[in-house]
């Protein structure tokens, strides 16, 4: 079972990385166009929009979607797929009278006329929220983590190219930045609408555990409604708060740039984490029924951030305002700041988030409901007391060193609950100690020497040297790198041999 289950682990998560990979691309091939048509004012207020937006995606399916991937038949899982369709269409009035009812007071409060206009974006985002979690869990359970992958290149692919479109035909503006994301949306729910569709569409032969009836289902999975999407409700208004907080103590310009420098790092750190959320929910649930332990899925999890995550977050750590400064213009120093800030919570976040799921697992969505009430209450405390201390810098700092403190404490939970040890995050942070001395001569050209290309040079070199040492000692990272090579040359030598 252990070796199946790495081995779907790895897979899946390169799968889905290696499609994801794509939207990558793009995304950092998009970001300085679309940081230069679109002002930090623009993205204040996309961000704030956005933190209205997601308390209402928050209610998503009363949480049933994430009992998907813990369905224990296909025809369980296309009745939790019509549960999931019909609580959606019943959360969409709501989410409608939204703006109408709260539109105009919310522009009064955060003084953003604007926001009364574009808040009508909320049912939209809403809509494609609800629909997308559905279709991705359903890749998730079904395997088709291909499917998935193209789906989210798809959506990057056409957000991003909407985005550059309507900025440079219509002169920039908050309005296009949203119509874009929508936009790109709704192209990655064409894509994956097979496999939902493939579900919906099945018809046990009695070869399965029986199908079970809407309220089976909604009865055996209650704790997602009781629990969880409360605990989703909590983290959502953690998330959405400080930018609503930002917002009212320091304007929309700061709330730019603090949006800005966390898509900017998250799109492809986020990627990874996503894709490691994505299998190991159904892998670990699966180990956890074989062997009553997770360790060895967590374990797998953690080897993948500590050998694509590290290098970027330490250079991020050392290095922010250069990067944000050489890829999207000087007008992006202060983000590339409060990347440097913010680095070390988001770290933890990508080590904690994708294995959170053993909460669920465990049948322990009430402790998750715990630390989101924690983080509800520490973050806007912490940048209360960071804005009564001093400037935006001081707030998103305490705001940082409280978010890394609970990540935490809520790290070491899940390996207790897991039954896992913890020596897989010691190696995490043994590698970005090996990192910091590599990064630090470009540390060095930037501050002290003030010499933007001779630490860009440098920074190369050093990220350079760390891939090489992390192929000399990594025979997961050789292998995987050997049987791509292997499979390249096997695909070759047919040609070779026609020709």
């Amino acid at each position: 079972m252990g070796r199946r289950t790495m081995s779907k682990l790895v897979s899946g998560t390169a799968k889905l990385m290696l499609g994801r990979g794509g939207a990558v691309v793009i995304g950092v091939v998009a970001a300085p166009v679309i940081s230069r048509l679109f002002t930090p004012e623009d993205f204040g207020i996309v961000g704030t929009v956005n933190s209205v937006s997601n308390w209402a995606v928050a209610f998503s399916c009363l949480g049933y979607a994430m009992a998907i991937p813990l369905s224990r038949s296909r025809a369980e899982t296309g009745t939790l797929v019509i549960l999931c369709l019909l609580i959606t269409l019943g959360l969409l009035v709501p989410a409608i009278l939204l703006p109408i009812l709260c539109g105009g007071a919310a522009a009064d409060f955060l003084e953003q006329p604007a926001l009364s206009t574009l808040l009508w974006f909320v049912p939209l985002v809403f809509l494609a929220a609800c629909l997308g979690q559905i279709a991705h869990l359903t890749c998730s359970k079904e395997g088709r983590f291909g499917l998935s992958s193209l789906s989210q290149f798809g959506t990057a692919g056409a957000g991003h190219g909407a985005k550059i479109a309507l900025g440079y035909l219509m002169g920039g503006g908050a309005l296009y930045l949203l119509l874009g994301t929508f936009i790109g949306s709704m192209m990655g729910l064409l894509i994956a609408a097979p496999a939902v569709l493939s579900v919906l569409l099945y018809r046990s032969e009695g070869d399965e555990a029986p199908a079970c009836t809407l309220a089976g289902a909604a009865k055996r999975h209650s704790q997602f409604p009781k629990i969880q999407v409360w605990s989703s409700v909590l983290n959502v208004t953690s998330q959405s708060l400080p930018v609503l907080l930002l917002a009212r103590f320091f304007g929309k310009a700061v709330v730019g740039y603090y949006t800005f420098s966390m898509v900017s790092i998250m799109l492809p750190l986020g990627l990874v984490g996503g894709s490691i959320r994505q299998v190991f929910y159904p892998e670990g649930a699966a180990e956890w029924r074989e062997t009553g332990s997770i360790s060895k899925t967590i374990d797998k999890a953690v080897d993948i951030v500590r050998l694509t995550c590290i290098v970027p977050i330490v250079a991020i750590a050392m290095l922010g305002p250069l990067l944000f400064e050489t890829v999207f213009g000087s007008q992006w120093y202060e983000a590339g700041v409060y990347s440097q800030i913010l680095a070390p919570w988001m770290l933890m976040g990508l080590i904690v988030s994708p294995i959170s799921t053993v909460f669920l697992v465990r049948q322990r969505a009430g402790v998750l409901f715990l630390y989101n009430i924690v983080v509800l209450i520490s973050r806007p405390g912490a940048l209360a007391l960071g804005w009564w201390l001093g400037g935006p810098r001081t707030a998103l700092a305490c705001f940082s060193a409280v978010g890394t403190l609970v990540y935490i404490h809520q790290l070491i939970v899940i390996m207790r609950l897991a039954k896992a040890g913890m020596h897989g995050t010691i190696a995490l942070f043994r590698e970005a100690l090996r990192a910091v001395p590599l990064m630090l001569p470009a540390a060095v050209g930037y501050w002290v020497w003030d010499s933007q290309w001779i630490s860009l040079c440098m920074l190369a070199a050093g990220v350079a040297l760390h891939l090489g040492l992390i192929y000399r000692r990594e025979p997961l990272v050789r292998d995987g790198l050997s049987g791509l090579l292997s499979r390249f040359r096997r695909a070759e030598s047919p040609r070779d041999g026609e020709a």
